[in-house]
């Protein structure tokens, strides 16, 4: 992979949370297609110091709804310290790919034909099994191992630690060496601070195998192990040696301000069954005509209900009913499908994205019933603060021009959130974009990393001349990325 490849990847394909093979992180009305890299040095060269006077940047949230309720916490940096920290990568990419080659990671930055460089694919299980079955063959003892909320845990003074050591890396240089700047410019992105990576940029997966990168070094030379992410999985002929290697890794992890996660860290006998019972068992109720019966469906996802109780954590219900949308349905058996995906989606709204393609079969799109449930169900995760939820819910309104009710227009409001801000203001309804306006106006404008948390609303508002550049003369990333021609909001499109 090309350095350039790699700056046009961070910058246009893997800046706003798109690492699942799906892209439904967001809904798709939102790209950084057009921040370009030549748009990320104008940033840079601006003269607008990427420190912004020692403050730094702080970055719009956006909470992602797990199966468990639990929300993760997706992170979009500012582009001008996103895009430092992406030309820092870029620059000094020949001293950081070694990354690429580690044989135990199975995510690594690479170039895929989508333009990304990060794609976690948890549903290429192929090659997962293959390896387990080859490299378990032999041994008595399996370990599970996961570092502790290992994102927001990384200690940005780390980087280098791992780069060059850390009795280099705490010596002063002059100048000021590009580890540093590396080191400097994560920070930047929040706020300064040196706990925790954006979760979403493919930029901290980066930063995450560099320093992983050094501790899978030293644990091969005793153990066979594999890593996905932050998940370790190693083989071991003796309990006695799979109690080593959590030592061992334990040890190397505390080597840079990382702990293992103790409830999730266990050693197991083999064998075992190489998938998740989960997927057994639901492979088996997924085993049905190409063409299916609403009789059918009804059945198959009673099934992937009872199992999701079981195993609250897996994605059981998304596999399913994503499963099942790519069958050949006729509208009738679509529209009951929707039916019961209507009803699950209140309690989880992972298996919103997936009703874009059902309302298409169904014929749904105008439908009465279509705008009472989205609004319904808006509402509900506004009420629970949850992103994923309303911003979902709203694009599909946007989407077939229906529009948010006042009160969830409202609720909308209270929950701050900024991309179902963004959405509210882009719908049709006249009403609903003026609370927008309003609540921009209330936000204090002498507070930068306030304004910072709702850059992507502001951005989009200052671009469609409904407000003036709410940082002033502070910073002249909105000015300029306006003159590019720069949009994160695409529309929406039937």
């Amino acid at each position: 992979m090309t350095k350039s490849f790699l700056l046009a990847g961070l910058l246009q394909n893997n800046y706003l949370p798109a690492q699942k093979k799906r892209k439904d992180e967001l809904p798709p009305c939102f790209s950084s297609l057009s921040f370009t890299t030549a748009v990320a040095k104008s940033l840079i060269g601006s003269g607008t110091h990427p420190d912004r006077a020692g403050l730094g940047y702080d970055a719009v949230e956006y909470l992602g709804t797990k199966f468990n309720g639990v929300p993760r916490v997706f992170h979009i940096p500012h582009p001008a310290a996103y895009a430092a920290l992406c030309i820092c990568i870029h620059d000094n990419w020949s001293k950081l790919s070694s990354i690429c080659n580690n044989p135990n990671s199975m995510v690594v930055p690479q170039r895929h034909r989508d333009g990304r460089v990060i794609i976690m694919d948890y549903d290429a299980s192929a090659e997962k099994n293959r390896r387990a079955l080859k490299s378990r063959f032999g041994c008595r003892f399996a370990v599970e191992a996961d570092i502790a909320g290992c994102f927001p845990s990384i200690y940005s003074h780390a980087v280098p630690w791992a780069i060059v050591g850390p009795k280099l890396a705490k010596s002063k240089i002059k100048p000021t060496p590009w580890y540093d700047d590396l080191d400097r410019f994560t920070r930047t992105c929040k706020r300064k601070e040196t706990q925790g990576v954006a979760i979403g940029p493919a930029t901290s997966n980066i930063l995450v195998e560099t320093i992983l990168h050094k501790v899978d070094e030293q644990l091969r030379l005793e153990f066979a192990f594999s890593r996905y992410i932050d998940d370790y999985t190693a083989y071991c002929a003796t309990e006695d040696e799979a109690r080593l290697f959590i030592v061992k890794l334990s040890d190397e992890l505390r080597k840079y301000k990382l702990l293992l996660n103790a409830r999730k860290t266990r050693i197991f006998p083999l064998p075992q069954p190489v998938e998740q019972a989960w997927k057994t068992e639901l492979s088996l109720a997924l085993r049905c005509p190409r063409s299916l019966s609403s009789t059918s469906v009804v059945t198959i996802l009673d099934a992937a209900l009872a199992i999701h109780r079981r195993n609250p954590d897996g994605s059981v219900l998304k596999y399913a009913v994503n499963t099942l949308a790519s069958k050949k349905l006729n509208a009738k058996v679509a529209a009951d499908l929707l039916d019961y995906v209507w009803d699950l989606s209140l309690y989880q709204p992972a298996l919103l994205p997936a009703l874009a393609g059902l309302i298409k079969k169904a014929h749904a799109g105008k439908s009465t019933i279509l705008r009472k449930r989205l609004n319904s169900i808006a509402l509900d995760n506004a009420r629970f603060r949850r992103s994923d939820g309303m911003a979902w819910c709203v694009y599909y309104l946007n989407l077939y021009a229906h529009a948010a009710t006042t009160e969830l227009a409202t609720e909308i409001v209270v929950s701050r959130d900024c991309l179902s801000l963004l959405l509210l203001y882009k719908g049709p309804n006249r009403g609903n974009r003026q609370l927008v306006v309003d609540f921009v106006a209330t936000l204090d404008h002498a507070d930068i990393h306030e304004l910072d948390q709702y850059w992507l609303l502001l951005y989009e508002m200052f671009r469609d001349g409904a407000i003036i550049n709410p940082y002033g003369n502070q910073d002249s990333a909105f000015t300029l990325m306006k003159q590019a021609g720069v949009q994160f909001f695409v529309g929406t499109k039937p």
